[in-house]
């Protein structure tokens, strides 16, 4: 009896579908899943126990290549070496980028027919891998019924650079809204901003309750490949349950793309899908064919520094060629690209590529040099105004930006300087961009060389912090601290030559390094109504001017005194008075002339009615003389000088104009003696008086007692 009824009971089991005689019977009883993440040719999972869970699938973005790696902290500090498997990005993501499934990794569990698994922690050890840069982890589970529970969001796993540090992160977290059945884990990333740099895990276990007796079930694998790995990836190979959907995804690479799906080495209807959706019936493997783009690359020629990456574009596109930030030869610019035939200017069109283009860089020798003409150079670090992605740590590099002098291009070279101990003792400089838009991160210890000239204006453009006398260094000397307290400015007044521009302090994020070249003389002309107005960024010097008098002008209630001058300082307006024609002015380091009220704009134009509470008055000539009268509408050239006096459009009637030594002669006389004995216009008590048979009126004409 017993036999029969032992025979029976396997019976019963075999029908069942069990792959072992005897089929185990689960009660609450403890189940993980873990991922060992120690080599990444090895990315399949532990299961306990083996027979609950159907399928165990992983899988990582698009955007992510996985690497085998081993991490001991820095120095060693770690007391054990871990060996982890590093998700590094193909290309960068900005930090707050959001969710993304080129950057996420994947884990699902599916537990066998006739298995009640619920899960109840996820646990996980990690690091930030690579040093600086601050990759963010976020951490969520979708359960059976697409309910989602948030694990972790914008986490900083432990730096594995770092002393202080001693161990990765290790993260567990109990799930307090678990369903039971299928669970997926997915843990996402940005701030990837450095392609050398991501996130690294020594392992994942996923734990739980199973219940029931696992029955056998029919699975298949969906493989994904490709026919070039150079040209594109694919991802999503999965062993599912017979009939259920895999979902495999083609993502090329810059070099490639994508054409079709081949099904076991064989074309099917719908094969340029994708994402391809695939539902198992049986093992299959679906290869992704790429074909090559074509390849732009590029040679420096004569020049130093580095050259744009190799790019790449679909047959019969056109190409724009990149600017060119880090590519320099002495005494000479950049003024082109050959291909071996034609010659193209920076940022110029090739149209229709056909085949692969290699570039040759073309220098011209310089023509031109600072100081023959005007010249701004803007070294800036802001990302979303067109500048490269700089990171230099412990290290130099040349930054070249491009100037137009008397309408020729003109490459300006910065030197960036961030090796430690050897600016300021114990310091590591750096000048970092990559992970910010608008400004760079600048550290202690961070030295910058520019060309000079006299009267070069240079602007250190900080963007957060106050800095003080000494924190931004000039050739060793201070600069004028402005703006909100982290704009620094400071004018050369030496020989040509360079200039060290030294950050002693950090953390002002500047925008970038703004420097205005004076040319050595600048052009204005006096039209034959005798009179003009002037406004420059550099100090001028009228004094050796034949045929030009220059004044500054103040103003007082309603009149405009001018006085003459020899010299001006930077931004200074000043009005001309002079015969007809073309006359060159002497640019200066420096003047210390009183600036006066004349405003301007050396760059653009500026709109007449752009301030509310002001008026804006314009010089005109009235005969032999002139006065300033009030405008409303349309805008003043750049260049030209206008004074600006608050109280609006109801402020807003002539200004007569004075000259200083005409109304200076009777300004410590008494009033009475005044108005006894003089006739015409004077400055009593600091105000302008004008006196008329015996009486004393004010600038508008009213009586004065």
């Amino acid at each position: 009896m017993k036999h029969l009824l032992k025979k029976a009971f396997l019976l019963l089991a075999l029908v069942g579908g069990v792959n072992s005689a005897w089929a185990q019977t689960y009660t609450n009883e403890d189940a993980t899943v873990t991922w060992a993440f120690t080599d990444a040719s090895v990315l399949t999972s532990t299961n306990v126990p083996s027979d609950a869970f159907l399928t165990t699938n992983f899988s990582y973005g698009s955007n992510l290549n996985a690497s085998s790696v081993t991490r001991n902290g820095k120095n060693n500090s770690w007391g054990q070496t871990y060996n982890m498997v590093a998700f590094i990005p193909k290309t960068t993501v900005a930090k707050n980028a959001g969710e993304s499934d080129a950057n996420t990794l994947t884990f699902t569990i599916t537990p066998a027919n006739g298995i009640t698994f619920i899960p109840t922690n996820v646990s996980l050890t990690g690091c930030n891998y690579g040093g600086t840069g601050d990759p963010k982890t976020n951490i969520y589970v979708v359960y059976s019924d697409d309910s989602q529970e948030d694990l972790a969001s914008s986490i900083s796993l432990n730096r594995d650079d770092k002393a202080e540090v001693t161990s990765p992160s290790d993260l567990s977290y109990d799930l307090e809204n678990a369903v039971a059945g299928k669970v997926i884990v997915k843990i996402w990333m940005d701030g990837l901003t450095n392609t050398a740099k991501g996130v690294a895990f020594t392992n994942i276990v996923i734990s739980g309750k199973v219940s029931g007796t696992p029955v056998a079930t029919t699975t298949y694998t969906i493989t994904g490949a490709t026919n070039n790995a150079s040209l594109g990836t694919v991802s999503g190979t999965a062993t599912v349950a017979e009939n259920e959907e895999v979902t495999l995804t083609a993502t090329p690479t810059a070099a490639g793309y994508f054409t079709k799906w081949q099904k076991d080495d064989a074309d099917f209807a719908g094969n340029t899908a994708n994402p391809l959706i695939v539902t198992a019936t049986a093992d299959a493997t679906y290869t992704a064919i790429f074909e090559a783009k074509k390849a732009i690359t590029f040679d420096k020629g004569e020049g130093t520094g580095t050259v744009p990456a190799t790019d790449y574009v679909l047959g019969g596109e056109d190409y724009t060629i990149p600017e060119t930030f880090f590519l320099y030869k002495e005494g000479a610019t950049l003024t082109g690209w050959n291909d071996g035939v034609n010659t193209y200017a920076p940022g110029a069109t090739i149209s229709n590529v056909t085949t692969d283009v290699s570039l040759t860089a073309v220098f011209t020798d310089n023509t031109v040099n600072l100081g023959d003409a005007a010249a701004i150079v803007n070294w800036t670090f802001d990302r979303s105004a067109g500048a490269p992605s700089i990171a230099c740590e412990n290290s130099e590099t040349d930054y070249v930006q491009h100037a137009t002098i008397s309408g020729t291009r003109f490459d300006a070279v910065m030197h960036v300087y961030t090796v430690k101990n050897k600016v300021i003792d114990g310091k590591t400089g750096k000048l970092n961009n990559t992970s910010r838009a608008k400004d760079g991160q600048v550290n202690a210890g961070t030295k910058f060389t520019i060309p000079v000239i006299s009267g070069t204006v240079i602007t250190y453009n900080g963007t957060s912090g106050t800095a003080e006398a000494g924190d931004i260094t000039f050739g060793g000397e201070n600069g004028s601290v402005s703006g909100s307290g982290s704009v620094t400015t400071y004018t050369y007044t030496g020989a040509t030559g360079t200039l060290d521009i030294i950050d002693t302090k950090g953390g002002f994020y500047p925008s970038g390094i703004s420097v205005v070249y004076p040319p050595s003389a600048v052009s204005t002309t006096i039209t034959s109504a005798g009179w003009a107005t002037l406004y420059t960024p550099y100090a001028l010097d009228f004094s050796g001017v034949e045929g030009l008098t220059a004044y500054t002008a103040t103003c007082s209630e309603n009149v405009v005194a001018l006085a003459p001058v020899d010299n001006v300082p930077a931004n200074t307006g000043v009005v001309l008075k002079g015969d007809a024609g073309d006359y060159n002015i002497p640019v200066i380091a420096s003047s210390s002339t009183a600036q006066g009220d004349l405003k301007g704009s050396a760059t653009e134009a500026t709109a007449y009615n752009a301030f509310d509470e002001y008026t804006l008055y314009v010089l005109t000539a009235v005969g032999d003389n002139v006065q300033f009268n009030p405008v409303t509408s349309g805008s003043i050239n750049a260049g030209k000088a206008f004074l600006k006096i608050k109280g609006g459009a109801s402020y807003a009637r002539p200004m007569e104009v004075v000259f200083a030594d005409e109304i200076l002669t009777g300004i410590n006389e008494a009033k009475s003696e005044i108005k006894a004995a003089k006739e015409g216009k004077f400055v009593v008590d600091g105000k302008l008086r004008i006196f008329s048979k015996g009486k004393m009126f004010n600038a508008n004409g009213q009586l004065v007692k």
